[in-house]
């Protein structure tokens, strides 16, 4: 017979958690799919103890110091062009 574990599943909203649920699953499979029907199309996240074994993909950001550099480079030819 196969041991069961104990998971702990977060519902977030805006980041951040609104629901925790203590459940009782056999396999990590179960508890993801578990939580994915609580969490009715929100993101969540299923953690087994201190490890999150399931969490929403991170967005891709667009690196800051290129726009900044760019946002930069723009001003300093403006000075450049108002001052000359």
């Amino acid at each position: 017979m196969s041991s069961m574990h104990e998971y702990r599943i977060k519902v977030l909203s805006s980041g951040h958690p609104i629901v925790v649920i203590d459940e009782t699953h056999i396999s990590d499979h179960d508890a993801v799919r578990s939580a994915k029907d609580l969490a009715d199309d929100k993101m969540f996240e299923v953690w087994r103890g201190s490890e999150c074994i399931y969490a929403p993909p991170k967005p891709h950001l667009a690196p800051v110091t290129a726009s900044v550099v760019a946002t930069a480079g723009a001003w300093m030819k403006r000075v450049l062009q108002v001052s000359g």
